[in-house]
């Protein structure tokens, strides 16, 4: 049974087979074939330029013949020699005649009194005017028509309304180191010529060469109108100059063989004094009264003397022969006075204490004594 169904769908198949292939040949038809058009050659028309149109052309076609060409140019001739140029002369301006500097009279005042501060702003002056009133003043106050510019602790520097700077003392120099100065020691002459300069003790009184300035009260001289060197000022304010051994109107034409008619110079002038060492010299050449004097500073420290320093040769010399004119001692007496004016002249410090407590207590005993005499009122 189960066979006879398979050979049934077989035979179906097999059928079904042979009618497409029949369906397929009856219906079949041709492809179409594919054709290839020729692609026709073609000339690009050429575009034609545009025509450009300006006002001429406007013209030459006008209806109304309105147009006129223009004239040709003619030629011209033309002139080959090139002129020659002329000079312009620049017309300089008439200088102004300068003003001349006309100084005023310095202020009458007195300094009372300076106090100073650690900031110079703070630092106030006691000043009384010619009224004899007394005000303080500040750097930077006003004192009728001059500024105050600087406080220092002997000094007040004003500058006044046309430019004149006004120097006011406290004390005076010499009253300021009472004794033995502190210059005896910085500076020492050995001759007219030659002179010892310690720096170390200079440094300690000025410390600028803006202070050497002001204490020489130096300025630039002229002849003929032209620089010549430095002309040495007033001297009475300052020991320096004095001590230097310059006079008021020195005028300085070299220092160390180095011109000082201009800063520049100047300047080199300077370094070359500050480049120098300890033993070193430094050379002046000075115009005095239309003479020229040459002036040597040697650099060396200088011995300051002790308060046992002998004294000057010439009063022990005085005694020493008024004593021998009086008295004709022995060789034995000789020999002790020698050594008790050798104990007086070098003594020790030790001596010394020993000598100042023995007068405190002279005094001491003698105001003892004193005070049963004396008087309460």
């Amino acid at each position: 049974m189960v066979k006879q169904q398979l050979w049934v769908i077989n035979s179906g198949l097999i059928a079904l087979t042979l009618l497409g292939v029949m369906l397929t040949h009856v219906i079949k038809q041709e492809l179409p074939s594919t054709r290839v058009r020729r692609k026709t050659s073609f000339s690009l028309e050429q575009k034609q330029p545009r025509m450009l149109v300006t006002p001429e052309k406007i013209y030459q076609n006008d209806l109304f013949d309105t147009f006129t060409p223009p004239a040709e140019p003619q030629p011209s001739a033309k002139d080959l020699v090139t002129p020659i140029p002329q000079l312009n002369l620049k017309t300089t301006k008439s200088q102004a005649p300068k003003e001349k500097i006309t100084f005023v009279p310095p202020l009458d005042i007195t300094i009372k009194g300076i106090i100073m501060s650690q900031d110079p702003k703070s630092s106030i002056v006691m000043v009384t005017d010619q009224t004899g009133k007394e005000q303080m003043y500040h750097i930077g106050d006003k004192i009728s028509d001059g500024q105050i510019i600087k406080i220092t602790k002997n000094q007040l520097l004003l500058i006044r309304s046309n430019g004149q700077q006004e120097t006011f003392f406290l004390r005076k120099v010499d009253k300021l180191n009472p004794g033995l100065s502190s210059w005896d020691t910085a500076i020492k002459k050995i001759d007219d010529s030659l002179y010892h300069i310690d720096p170390i003790e200079i440094i300690k009184e000025i410390t600028s060469i803006g202070e050497v300035i002001e204490a020489l009260d130096i300025c630039g001289a002229y002849k003929d109108k032209k620089p010549i060197g430095l002309l040495i000022g007033s001297l009475k304010h300052h020991p320096l100059g004095e001590k230097l051994g310059l006079i008021s109107g020195d005028i300085i034409t070299q220092i160390n063989k180095l011109p000082v008619t201009n800063s520049k110079e100047r300047i080199a002038a300077y370094d070359s004094i500050a480049a120098l060492p300890m033993g070193g010299y430094i050379h002046l050449t000075i115009t005095r009264s239309g003479k020229e004097i040459a002036l040597s500073y040697l650099l060396k420290r200088l011995e300051r003397p002790s308060a046992f320093s002998a004294p000057n040769k010439s009063e022990s010399e005085k005694e020493q022969t008024s004593e021998q004119d009086l008295f004709k001692l022995s060789k034995n007496s000789q020999r002790q006075q020698n050594r008790r004016r050798f104990e007086q002249i070098h003594r020790t410090q030790e001596q010394h204490e020993t000598a100042v407590s023995e007068m405190r207590k002279k005094m001491l005993d003698e105001m003892r004594d004193r005070a049963p005499n004396r008087r309460v009122l």
